[in-house]
């Protein structure tokens, strides 16, 4: 049985909107089972741009609050993209490399007793070894890979119209409504490729499904994360007029050449993402962030810039795709410290009660008679 039957047998979902009632979206398009919901408790995206051979290396990891067996999600690229499994430490070491110092001093009499706190270019193939013989498909569909990493099945795919990956995806027992259609169709119109993820849990493992880090490396003209989103149902978008949404929070390392900031689409509408640390990495720490990360094709010689967002927007402006130029600004900064305070005693305190001890057990100390 082809491998693309068995996972919609198994998936047995429809690519749904991805604001159910109830729910919060991904940044893309998430499809969950028809009747489950699917919201995202975390979302971490790395974004590696190698101007030089204008490549950009897209890394997401999420967490997702749900008790759906699985569900999968689609994800839009410039060009055929290679993917790679990467350690996932690269996202704690650089929460700790951007993590505030922490000075300790003496507590001020004053202080509080609690502290404060797209074409490819040389040396880089976009399809090495990913472009297989094409399967059976509808008409107007082209599959150009397939394959399963990191636990999860991928498949990219590419069509002259939105409407013929819909079908496609009906053909392979899929429920499609009229939003996907509408969120694919600005992509397949610019020649774009959708690659579709499955994410799944191990047999008896309940709670909070994270996916595992995978790595798309693609070729592209201008390094962007994917933020467009389908238009909310109706109920969920009172909600939000009523801010009755939770916080979504979405933390963007981008690794570069110089700082950057990012605008929303080719009108460079306003982002509400803020900068929260960016400086040039030393040598060190270089080579611990390249230590975890397999990358396909040569990749340009450092140094290297990291600047960290976050955007805490709910619900997001999600009308088109965050793009990535050059700051005016290329200053460093990094966050405030968070000051811990120590007791504090005064020298000349510490010293008589220290002198004061020492009396104490000369006086104590068993006194021998003369003969």
């Amino acid at each position: 049985m082809p491998r693309w039957t068995r996972w919609n047998r198994t998936v047995a979902a429809g690519l749904l909107i991805a604001a159910v009632a109830g729910s919060v979206g991904w940044s893309c398009y998430v499809a969950p089972r028809p009747g489950d919901s699917v919201q995202i408790a975390q979302e971490t995206a790395v974004i590696l741009w190698d101007a030089e051979h204008k490549v950009e290396h897209f890394i997401r990891q999420g967490i997702f609050a749900t008790s759906s067996r699985d569900f999968g999600f689609l994800v839009p690229t410039p060009t055929v993209p290679e993917f790679s499994e990467v350690d996932t430490r690269l996202f704690r070491d650089l929460k700790t490399l951007t993590a505030p110092k922490v000075i300790r001093q003496p507590r001020p009499k004053s202080a509080p007793a609690g502290g404060c706190g797209c074409l490819p270019s040389a040396g880089f193939e976009a399809t090495r070894n990913m472009v297989d013989a094409p399967l059976p498909m509808a008409p107007a569909v082209t599959v150009h890979a397939e394959q399963t990493i990191a636990g999860q099945d991928v498949v990219v795919l590419s069509a002259d119209e939105a409407g013929a990956i819909a079908e496609w995806l009906k053909e392979h027992e899929y429920n499609v409504d009229d939003s996907l259609t509408t969120w694919m169709t600005p992509y397949v119109e610019r020649g774009w490729k959708i690659t579709a993820f499955r994410f799944s849990r191990d047999e008896g493992v309940a709670g909070d499904l994270q996916s595992r880090a995978v790595c798309l490396s693609f070729a592209t003209d201008q390094p962007f994360y994917p933020y467009r989103e389908p238009a909310p149902p109706a109920e969920v978008a009172e909600r939000a007029r009523l801010g009755m949404l939770p916080e979504r929070l979405l933390r963007v390392y981008f690794l570069g050449q110089e700082r950057v900031q990012g605008h929303i689409g080719a009108e460079r509408h306003p982002w509400p993402g803020t900068h929260v640390w960016s400086r040039e990495l030393t040598e060190g720490e270089q080579a611990q962030w390249l230590a975890h990360l397999k990358l396909p094709g040569e990749l340009r010689t450092g140094p290297w810039r990291l600047t960290e967002f976050e955007d805490r927007a709910s619900p997001r402006p999600g009308t088109d795709d965050l793009l990535f130029v050059r700051s005016e600004d290329q200053s460093s900064f990094e966050r405030p410290p968070v000051i811990q305070y120590v007791h504090r005693q005064e020298t000349g305190t510490r010293w008589f009660l220290v002198a004061m001890a020492g009396g104490v057990i000369a006086w104590l100390r068993p006194r021998t008679r003369r003969a």
